[in-house]
């Protein structure tokens, strides 16, 4: 198997896990070593010997995060825009926040990128961000953000309510592997 062949990886990037990272005073931010292998599968172009690139989503109403995509989940968010009405608000909006709103970024050789000063202060973060896993993306946000929300969430939970419980919303649906 060549370098740049990569068949034998899964066709979706899947970000999973958490973690929190320091940021410097310079705003460089080291990438969880686990979402940089997921940015290279979302990555068509990647190979061996160049940097990892993804778009980072920063045009949110909720300014409290900012939002990762691997080349090829954002090239899906682009193909479903782009089926919207071309005059509603919402392609609007969702131009606005998915392409004006986004920039791309690489990975320096040992997997950090800078974070621009305007995008730290956005979400408020100073000298730690956390990394959240979300399947196709993943979000960079505070700590302290993310304990709330969290926390905000799990007393939102109707047990047995299949809109509010986990448990009850998956026992719901099929497991492929189970058809």
């Amino acid at each position: 198997m060549g370098e740049a062949d990569r068949s034998w990886l899964p066709v979706k990037a899947s970000f999973r896990g958490e973690s929190v990272h320091k940021l410097d005073t310079k705003g460089r931010l080291s990438i969880p070593a686990p979402f940089r292998r997921e940015l290279e599968k979302g990555d068509p172009e990647w190979e061996s010997g160049r940097p990892q690139r993804f778009i980072l989503v920063y045009g949110h109403q909720d300014t409290s995060y900012l939002e990762g995509f691997s080349i090829e989940s954002m090239a899906r968010m682009e193909r479903r825009i782009r089926k919207m009405d071309q005059f509603s608000v919402a392609r609007k909006l969702a131009t606005y926040t998915y392409s004006t709103c986004s920039t791309q970024m690489e990975l320096d050789p040992t997997g950090r990128i800078v974070l621009p000063a305007e995008l730290k202060q956005r979400i408020g973060a100073t000298d730690e961000v956390r990394f959240l896993g979300e399947l196709d993306t993943f979000r960079i946000t505070t700590p302290s953000v993310f304990d709330a929300a969290i926390a905000e969430l799990r007393g939102l939970v109707v047990p047995g309510d299949a809109a509010s419980d986990l448990y009850a919303a998956l026992g719901r649906i099929a497991d492929e592997d189970d058809e």
